[in-house]
C-alpha cells in the first residue's frame, strides 16, 4: 500500500492534486457547515456515516485490507 506522508508528495502520480487539495481554502464551507441547524447537522453525520460503512463494505469485498489501510492512514495523521 502506498502511503502519502505530509509533505512528501513528489513522485506520486497525483502529486499536483494533493498540493491543490493543500492550498485550498476550506474557509467558507466551515462557515456554511457551522451554520447548519441541529437536523441537519444530525443528517450530515448521518450521510458521512453510510459512505463510511458502504465505502469499507467495498473494499472488504474486494479482499482488501480495510482494517490496516485505515489503521496506517490513522498512524500518519498522527505524525503530522
Amino acid at each position: 500500500m502506498t502511503t502519502i506522508e505530509h509533505g512528501k508528495s513528489q513522485g506520486h502520480p497525483y502529486a499536483n492534486l494533493i498540493r491543490l487539495r493543500r492550498k485550498t481554502n476550506f474557509e467558507p464551507y466551515k462557515k456554511q457547515l457551522g451554520a447548519l441547524n441541529e437536523v441537519q447537522r444530525i443528517e450530515l453525520l448521518d450521510t458521512c456515516c453510510d459512505q463510511i460503512v458502504t465505502a469499507v463494505g467495498v473494499a472488504y469485498m474486494l479482499g482488501m485490507d480495510i482494517e490496516g489501510a485505515l489503521a496506517e492512514v490513522i498512524r500518519n495523521k498522527l505524525k503530522v
